[in-house]
């Protein structure tokens, strides 16, 4: 518990100094990307407020308030806003959709991963499709990880298909 506490504190600071000195997150990145971080169970709540979509990467419908009480991530999840918050603050399009979608799955690695059967994949094409527009060019060019960039770069956007499901949101696998 104690050294979960530590490697939070330490790591929560090294994101703020990334982000003060202009550096941004790209080494926060890495390590959620490569999968090389690791969190105690701590429950909280976590929020995403509404004002945090007023930059132009948010302008898109698909970025919804966040607002949920996590029972075993919210160490992870706090990382993640610190590292989505600098994302933000340099219209990291691409970053801001992988980190938005990590929160949302409640820290999940296995929901993240970047392959191009995973439930990231799904938002991905859910993105695309609430953007009205099959370019993938702007997330590819707007991230900071080179992993996320490869992903993007191959992205299969051909499995996207531009038509709503049953519920009136966007499907990728709307028929």
């Amino acid at each position: 518990m104690k050294t979960t506490s530590i490697f939070f504190l330490i790591f929560f600071s090294l994101v703020s100094v990334y982000a003060q000195n202009g550096r941004g997150y790209q080494e926060a990145m890495f390590l959620f990307t490569k999968g090389y971080t690791s969190f105690g169970n701590h429950s909280g709540i976590i929020e995403i407020p509404s004002e945090s979509f007023d930059t132009k990467p948010f302008e898109s419908p698909y970025f919804k308030e966040v607002n949920f009480y996590s029972y075993d991530s919210n160490i992870k999840l706090i990382a993640l806003k610190a590292i989505l918050r600098a994302a933000t603050a340099v219209n990291a399009t691409g970053d801001i959709l992988y980190l938005y979608n990590y929160i949302v799955f409640n820290g999940q690695s296995d929901c993240m991963t970047l392959d191009y059967s995973s439930e990231f994949s799904k938002e991905v094409c859910y993105y695309l499709n609430a953007a009205k527009s099959l370019s993938i060019k702007e997330l590819q060019a707007s991230t900071t990880d080179k992993l996320l960039a490869a992903f993007y770069k191959d992205f299969p956007v051909e499995k996207c298909r531009l038509s709503k499901g049953a519920n009136g949101m966007p499907s990728a696998n709307a028929k």
